[in-house]
């Protein structure tokens, strides 16, 4: 299933895909080699739930009406479970994390900074300034760091 429009949905569906997101979602900052000479790295806000059951996946895309939803990899060995993931990227990303940031709990602090990058203009590049482009740099590491899977530090 591909992108759409992002839907308004009820306050009962943002909560329940609030705490999906806090259960079994990611949100983060992608960091990829940019096409552009301008600029190193191009970052973009994304978010995703990864769950067992296709059907909610569907679900997900239907209510929120924007994203993609597919089948990511079976895990393991042979008697895993296929993984089924929704992702959404880029501005709709943020418009969707808009909707459910006030329900969320456990990654509402990753959700809040990856809101906060500064975005790209229209055309890729333009409206970016390299003060910018150092916030998205220190934020997708902040993002990265909160994401980091194991012990971490009390801090």
């Amino acid at each position: 299933m591909k992108h759409g429009e992002i839907k308004e949905m009820s306050e009962t569906q943002k909560a329940y895909i609030a705490g999906m997101m806090d259960a079994d979602g990611c949100v983060g900052i992608s960091k990829n080699k940019s096409r552009s000479n301008l600029y190193e790295f191009d970052f973009t806000q994304r978010a995703m739930i990864t769950n067992c059951d296709y059907n909610l996946i569907t679900w997900l895309h239907d209510v929120v009406g924007a994203g993609t939803a597919y089948q990511y990899k079976k895990s393991g060995s042979d008697n895993w479970r296929i993984v089924h993931r929704y992702q959404i990227t880029g501005k709709k990303c943020r418009a969707f994390l808009k909707q459910i940031l006030p329900y969320m709990i456990i990654k509402k602090d990753r959700a809040e900074l990856v809101m906060s990058l500064p975005v790209r203009g229209n055309n890729g590049q333009s409206g970016r300034t390299l003060k910018d482009y150092g916030l998205q740099d220190i934020l997708f590491n902040e993002v990265k760091a909160l994401n980091q899977r194991g012990v971490q530090d009390e801090r």
